[in-house]
């Protein structure tokens, strides 16, 4: 009776989002995407579907109430992605227990290399000036595990945009639970993700010094600020279920409910091998968009879907008193002129 509640819950759930999110009118109304782009290796590897079973020090970005499930005292993730047009993405994560708690802290980067300065005097650079955007979230969870088969965790995010002298900064929570059915090998994760206020780009280079207008001739110059428009950050409702196979294939799907853009439905699946000594996973994964605008005329950029498949795998040995584990993720962009996604991430549990 009681997994029956709970299953009416997850369905009612996905109903109602379906019903009132994932809209192409929002695409490109958003900011802050940067939240969006996904940490680690397997994650990514499984097309980010496996948000009932995350856990340790990967499920920060995915779930925070994974984090609950750390296997040791504490874990730490280390990861480094080529993302889209060659933007790097650095990824740290740390994950402790404190008593009958777990808590965590990360930051992420991107790295978008030297970038030609223009101005209206200097339109094709030829001063050679370069500037580099930085891009930094931090973040810190907490989650507990309540009897032996639900978790909660929450996540509070910190987000800094800076071009030149001109930047935005906001702030933005993550919550969610973890379930694993009692007689079924079945899981359920639900994230609710990238709560938060609106962000604005303020600073010295929105300033100009221009003559008023029907201003009489002679007028010196006074300064103007552009005030740039606020913007939403991409809140979205993530609802994942993983069935086990035999104890070894687990079969992940996801439906990701987007307040920016379409809705989206994620699988995938990985096979895991587990000795006292060793364990490895091998698996890969899709996604699609649930296009359902009326969307006759518009560019197959916007309805398209940049990502195609995705594979990884990784392994976890003891060496002396800690744990390493080697992961590897691979995700395939189905668009002209952007690269292929990979990652590679070291963990180390101790």
């Amino acid at each position: 009776m009681k997994n029956s509640k709970i299953a009416l819950f997850i369905i009612s759930i996905l109903v109602v989002s379906m019903a009132f999110g994932g809209t192409g009118k929002s695409v490109g109304t958003y900011g802050a995407l940067e939240l969006t782009i996904p940490t680690g290796a397997k994650g990514v590897a499984l097309s980010e579907s496996n948000l009932a079973v995350i856990g340790g020090a990967d499920a920060m970005f995915y779930n925070p109430a994974g984090i609950a499930r750390l296997s040791t005292s504490m874990e730490a993730q280390l990861s480094q992605m080529n993302y889209l047009a060659d933007i790097g993405v650095a990824y740290g994560a740390f994950v402790a227990k404190v008593g009958n708690n777990v808590v965590g802290i990360s930051a992420k980067t991107l790295n978008f290399g030297d970038i030609l300065h223009t101005t209206a005097e200097d339109p094709n650079g030829y001063q050679q000036a370069h500037f580099s955007p930085k891009y930094i979230t931090v973040s810190a969870s907490y989650a507990k595990m309540f009897f032996d088969r639900v978790a909660f965790g929450a996540t509070f995010k910190m987000i800094s945009e800076t071009f030149i002298q001109t930047s935005a900064s906001g702030a933005a929570f993550d919550m969610g639970v973890q379930y694993k059915a009692a007689d079924l090998p079945l899981s359920i994760g639900v994230t609710l993700k990238n709560i938060g206020v609106k962000m604005r780009f303020d600073g010295n280079d929105l300033e100009h010094q221009l003559v008023p207008q029907d201003a009489e001739e002679g007028t010196i110059l006074e300064n103007f600020a552009s005030v740039a428009q606020a913007f939403e950050v991409p809140a979205s409702l993530d609802i994942g279920l993983t069935y086990n196979l035999m104890n070894m294939v687990n079969i992940h799907g996801v439906f990701k409910n987007n307040s920016f853009g379409f809705n989206e439905y994620r699988l995938g699946a990985d096979y895991a091998l587990k000795t006292d000594a060793f364990s490895a996973w091998v698996g890969g994964g899709t996604s699609m968009y649930s296009v359902d605008d009326d969307t006759e005329g518009w560019e197959d950029a916007i309805t398209a879907n940049p990502f195609g498949i995705s594979f990884g795998g990784g392994f976890k040995v003891p060496i002396s008193s800690f744990n390493l584990g080697v992961e590897y993720g691979y995700k395939s962009s189905s668009l002209d002129g952007l690269n292929d996604l990979s990652v590679l991430a070291f963990t180390f549990g101790f």
